[in-house]
């Protein structure tokens, strides 16, 4: 039977490709994991932008509020519920610390500068592997700084 040839992959090219595939995605799924400052970074950012929407509405409505900060998170307190119901954010990362303390959101459009500095502890607990801070000037929105 001479002819022409049959087309097709053979077991060891059909082997070989899906080595190849599970290597590309074992590398991948490896290099997606976020580490202790990427998560902080984002825990920042999240946290800037909540205290942001939270003195716009004070700015907003004239009212007195304040955030205050404690070991599970930031409570914002001054808004009614209508108006930000979500008066409360919680850490992602149980490891995330924050300086406590009581900021003062609004409603004044000029503020004092003020900071919050946002830590996370190793794996050892010994002491703080990132930190990063959640600051205004005052006149400018919260940002996260390292």
């Amino acid at each position: 039977m001479t002819g022409r040839p049959e087309s097709g992959f053979t077991l060891l090219e059909m082997l070989v490709v899906l080595m190849v595939l599970a290597l590309g995605t074992a590398l991948v799924m490896v290099s997606s994991r976020q580490g202790p400052a990427q998560q902080l970074k984002a825990e920042c950012s999240r946290l800037a932008s909540w205290l942001e929407a939270a003195r716009a509405q004070a700015r907003a409505q004239g009212l007195p509020v304040q955030a205050l900060v404690d070991a599970g998170g930031v409570t914002v307190s001054g808004l009614p519920k209508e108006s930000f119901p979500n008066d409360r954010l919680n850490w992602l990362q149980a490891s995330t610390r924050a300086e406590a303390g009581l900021w003062v959101l609004g409603p004044e459009p000029i503020l004092p500068p003020q900071s919050i500095g946002l830590s996370t502890q190793s794996e050892s607990g010994a002491a703080a592997a990132t930190t990063e801070q959640a600051v205004t000037s005052g006149l400018e929105p919260w940002e996260c700084r390292p």
